[in-house]
C-alpha cells in the first residue's frame, strides 16, 4: 500500500489503537471488527488482506 502513487504525499497508515486514540475524546467506540479476505495480487497470486472496521458515535 505504501508504494501506491497517491500515498507519496500526506498519507498515513494507522493502527487500530492509533485510530481509537484519535477519536476517543469525542466519540464512543461502538464496534471493532477485524476481517481477512483472500484477494488476487497484481502478479496473480492469492494473498490474505487484513482490514479493520471501527464504528463510532458522538459522545453526548
Amino acid at each position: 500500500m505504501k508504494t501506491l502513487p497517491f500515498t507519496q504525499d500526506n498519507f498515513q497508515l494507522y493502527s487500530v489503537d492509533e485510530v481509537f486514540a484519535l477519536f476517543k475524546n469525542e466519540f464512543e467506540l461502538l464496534n471493532s471488527c477485524t476481517q481477512v479476505e483472500e484477494v488476487k495480487s497484481k502478479a496473480g497470486d492469492l494473498v490474505l488482506r487484513t482490514f479493520h472496521t471501527l464504528s463510532f458515535k458522538p459522545k453526548v
